[in-house]
């Protein structure tokens, strides 16, 4: 169905709108900030209603062990807006992954600021004892224009510049919409 969406996502009903099936390209570790990966996902415009979930999940790999002790950050955008950015990974070393994890319900029919209730939590099998969650315990519900296209993406930024040679790829991104 497409749930009455006019160039919606074909889905099943409180099913998968978006995998992806391959890395993404592989960005180079830099300190510019923050460089978005290719792999995204376009929630059309007025999909998210009152009741509708959003559940997106990321992986971030480093693929090459980035150089001279740098680190990383993963960050999880809906519409442009920061969802959740994760702590920094401590190693930097290739098979380092990120999991990002983004539940959101949203509270109102499609407008120009529905907020989305919802915790999301970022860790990195580096970084155990790190879990990161947002919004913080004061954050206000953030709110989305819900009626127009949301994007959904991951970026990440490097604590210094590198060689060229350390790599990281977004290795899963997943979006239900239930």
């Amino acid at each position: 169905v497409r749930d009455a969406v006019a160039n919606g996502t074909d889905r099943v009903v409180g099913g998968r709108a978006f995998a992806s099936v391959v890395d993404s390209a592989a960005i180079a570790q830099a300190a510019a900030g923050y460089v978005a990966f290719d792999q995204t996902y376009n929630i059309p415009a007025n999909t998210l209603k009152s009741g509708s979930r959003l559940r997106v999940r990321a992986v971030v790999r480093i693929t090459t062990v980035l150089n001279g002790g740098a680190t990383f950050q993963a960050r999880l955008r809906l519409g442009g807006a920061a969802v959740l950015t994760s702590a920094e990974s401590t190693a930097g070393a290739a098979g380092t992954r990120c999991v990002l994890e983004a539940w959101l319900t949203f509270r109102a029919a499609p407008g120009a600021a529905v907020e989305a209730a919802g915790v999301s939590t970022a860790i990195w099998t580096d970084t155990v004892a790190v879990v990161t969650t947002q919004p913080l315990a004061a954050g206000a519900v953030p709110t989305f224009a819900t009626n127009g296209a949301l994007l959904v993406d991951v970026a990440g930024e490097s604590s210094a510049a590198g060689d060229g040679s350390g790599r990281v790829v977004l290795e899963q991104l997943d979006v239900d919409i239930v």
